[in-house]
């Protein structure tokens, strides 16, 4: 049951219950405040009952994109390869460098396409293509995590692009690395299956 109350500025308020925390066994409850009338205080309180009925209601976080993706970053290196981590960690900063303070669940769909608009404009499909798989990552993680709602990029388009061949060669370029244990494979092939020389010539490269 929810229960309202005016404040002294004339705003309208709701209280409604969510149930008793299963660890704590404390009575959780949540409140918000800022409706012009009692009308929109209990429209969006009969909402909010009807998603705990349905058990659809996520508390969404209000950790900093910063922070969360930190945290990701790590997580995503546990089953990665180094280069892909460090390719992840290069289009993150894409993100970052905008909405590091922001709070994660803040970010909305239309700030998602906005970025990738402006990201357009600045580099090549390709490279854009990687930025917009690294936000997809990330989204749906929070998402799983319960820590939003929504997925912000779901159904976001890539623009098209017109970029000429000058800016093209300017872009950024990623380095691509082979890892130790693919080198060694790499060399052994070459003494095996080589031409005469390509195993000294490779492992003099290396």
């Amino acid at each position: 049951m929810a229960y309202f109350r005016k404040s002294s500025n004339g705003k309208w308020s709701y209280t409604i219950s969510l149930g008793i925390d299963p660890l704590t066994k404390v009575q959780k409850q949540k409140t918000k405040s800022g409706f012009p009338t009692k009308k929109e205080a209990v429209s969006a309180a009969r909402a909010l009952e009807a998603e705990v009925e349905a058990g659809t209601y996520i508390k969404e976080s209000k950790m900093t994109f910063q922070s969360f993706t930190d945290d990701w970053i790590k997580a995503y290196g546990q089953n990665a390869k180094v280069s892909s981590v460090r390719a992840r960690s290069k289009e993150l900063k894409h993100f970052t460098s905008v909405w590091g303070p922001y709070p994660l669940n803040k970010i909305t769909r239309r700030d998602y396409q906005k970025r990738i608009i402006e990201l357009s404009e600045q580099y090549s499909k390709n490279y854009l293509s990687g930025i917009h798989a690294c936000g997809r990552l990330i989204f749906k993680h929070a998402v799983a995590l319960e820590f939003i709602k929504i997925n912000p990029t779901e159904n976001i388009q890539l623009p098209k692009q017109r970029i000429e061949v000058e800016e093209i060669e300017n872009q950024e370029k990623e380095m691509k690395f082979l890892e130790k244990e693919e080198l060694a494979l790499f060399l052994r092939l070459c003494d095996m299956e080589g031409l005469d020389l390509d195993s000294l010539i490779f492992t003099t490269l290396s």
